[in-house]
């Protein structure tokens, strides 16, 4: 997206498009240790064949780990330039609504990998397929979509690409893995960090 932006942009708009992709995807990443680092955990009830055991430790992998992304990002889009500017940074930020509207985008792909992680448990890898279909999907997106409306054009054609397929295969096969509905497992797992993110998103759009 740095490399198509660069063609297109200003060098003050690709830089400030950059520092703040990197870090969103820094508080992403970040965001994935209270998932990841139970994945020994999880192979081990499903193979032990304990899927309530699974369903509970994965739920709240998932809770913890959407919370740590909701406070990094929350930072971000609260504190985000100010941080820069301690720092001595020439650069800004994107506009506290494009890293809001990425943040949600971000929410709900780091929600649907958590998933296709915990299928992956029954030995199973079928996200190459989606992967090729959301990735031709987002590329084409981004080709028609940034000429007309700039950078907005990543995170859309991202948000877009994921809902055709990932956001809601991935959590379908990964809760028929482990015998779950969608709305208790949810409301035990993402609920409360979605309400969250969306508290803190309309305070800084509409009151700060």
């Amino acid at each position: 997206t740095g490399l198509l932006y660069s063609t297109m942009s200003s060098s003050e708009e690709l830089a400030a498009y950059l520092i703040t992709l990197k870090l969103v995807t820094t508080v992403s990443q970040f965001s994935q240790a209270p998932f990841y680092s139970k994945l020994p955990v999880f192979n081990g009830l499903r193979v032990k064949g304990n899927l309530i055991g699974l369903t509970e430790n994965t739920s709240k992998s998932i809770f913890k780990s959407l919370l740590v992304f909701v406070i990094g990002i929350s930072a971000l889009f609260f504190l985000g330039d100010y941080l820069l500017e301690i720092i001595g940074s020439n650069t800004k930020l994107e506009s506290a609504p494009f890293i809001i509207l990425m943040a949600f985008v971000w929410f709900f792909e780091r929600h649907h990998a958590m998933h296709a992680q915990i299928y992956v448990t029954t030995n199973k890898i079928p996200f190459y397929k989606t992967a090729i279909i959301s990735g031709i999907i987002n590329i084409g997106l981004m080709y028609v979509l940034v000429p007309r409306i700039g950078v907005w054009g990543f995170p859309v054609s991202l948000a877009i690409s994921n809902m055709v397929i990932n956001n809601w295969w991935n959590v379908k096969i990964s809760l028929k893995s482990i015998q779950q509905s969608f709305i208790p497992y949810f409301s035990k797992s993402a609920l409360i960090p979605l309400v969250i993110l969306v508290v803190l998103a309309s305070i800084r759009l509409f009151i700060i």
